[in-house]
Parts: C-alpha cells; structure tokens; sequence
C-alpha cells in the first residue's frame, strides 16, 4: 500500500490559509497542514501555495527538491502560468471559490 503525500499550505495570507486547509481537508477526506516557510518543506511534500507567496525562483527550488508545487493565482495569466510551469509547478490554478479544480489537482499528486 503507498503512503498518501503530505499535502500543506503556504501563503502569506493567514487566514486564507486556515480556510484552503479546512475546505481541501474536507474534500480530501484527510488533514492538510499550514506551512510556515517554504524551507519547512520536504521531499514528495505537496504544497497549494500562491503567486504572493511563492515567486517562480521559490518555485523552482521547491520542484528541484521533490516537491509538487501546485500555485493558485489571484490574477492568473497565460505568462504567469508559462513562468511557473517552466519553475517546475506541477498545477497552476486561478484562485477561486470552487474547490473542485484544486482537490483534483492534489489528488492527481497526492
């Protein structure tokens, strides 16, 4: 049986990081924690994190380290998103109140 990934949260915002982790905790049927720094994180760790919280350099050291990077944009673009992809984000996502998109997104990593 393979272990489920640690999924956790990292954004600047605190208390959009109590309700990504209740809403996907929820829908994921399994607890998903707050990060504090992104140099908390480990190897085959999935992180939800945001454009103001994570740059594409942050990115970058993140995917080169076996995390899944999944970025939610408040603003998303076509340049934004072509950044993060080639920084190794495994999703990029416009934030929005549909949880739906974002837990696929997890689960397809997790």
């Amino acid at each position: 049986m393979t272990q489920q990934r640690p999924v956790r949260v990292l954004t600047s915002d605190a208390a959009l990081a109590e309700q990504l982790c209740a809403r996907l905790g929820d829908t994921l049927g399994r607890a998903v924690t707050v990060l504090d720094a992104a140099s908390q994180t480990l190897a085959r760790e999935v992180v939800v994190t945001t454009t103001s919280a994570c740059s594409p350099d942050e990115c970058a050291g993140l995917a080169q380290s076996g995390v899944s990077v999944v970025v939610l944009a408040a603003l998303p673009s076509n340049f934004q998103e072509q950044n993060y992809r080639s920084a190794g984000a495994a999703d990029y996502l416009p934030m929005t109140l549909d949880i739906g998109p974002l837990a696929d997104a997890v689960l397809s990593l997790a």
